[in-house]
C-alpha cells in the first residue's frame, strides 16, 4: 500500500513521513508512518512516493 504526495522542497529517500490524514465528516484523524521510496521534480514542486508501514495504532475502525 502506498501514497503519491506533492511538495514544495525535495526530500531524501528512505526519509520517514508521518502523515496525519483528514476523513470527511469525522473527528479523528488517521495518522500514518512510511518510508519515501521515490521522488521526482515535476515544474514547480517534487512528487514523491511513500511506502506505508502497518502498525499496530493505525488499525482505526472509522466507524466506532
Amino acid at each position: 500500500m502506498g501514497i503519491e504526495f506533492h511538495a514544495s522542497e525535495e526530500i531524501n529517500v528512505d526519509s520517514t513521513i508521518h502523515l496525519e490524514i483528514f476523513v470527511p465528516r469525522e473527528f479523528k484523524t488517521v495518522c500514518v508512518e512510511g518510508k519515501l521510496k521515490w521522488i521526482n521534480q515535476k515544474r514547480n514542486d517534487f512528487v514523491g512516493g511513500i511506502e506505508l508501514t502497518v502498525k499496530h495504532w493505525m488499525k482505526i475502525n472509522l466507524l466506532d
